[in-house]
């Protein structure tokens, strides 16, 4: 099985999309709109997690940045690390 990515979209309404249509939609009646991209492996564990789109000051210049996190299975050591 191939890895596998899905979106999340939460509001303040815990509204779950499924298209981008919809969000696009969402975004303009909700006023959020805090999208996670979600990536998974053969196995259906989870690879990778990107936060929502937001700005941050980085010496002055507005900059689009996610927060991100990513999981490794090494499944013949029996580790997994996190980072």
């Amino acid at each position: 099985m191939p890895r596998t990515n899905a979106s999340r979209c939460d509001s303040y309404l815990s509204v779950v999309i499924t298209a981008y249509n919809e969000g696009e939609e969402l975004q303009r009646t909700l006023g959020l709109h805090l999208i996670r991209d979600y990536q998974h492996d053969d196995r259906g564990r989870l690879i990778q997690e990107l936060g929502p789109w937001h700005t941050v000051d980085l010496d002055g210049v507005a900059t689009p940045v996610r927060t991100a996190r990513w999981t490794v299975y090494q499944d013949v050591e029996h580790e997994i690390r996190t980072a």
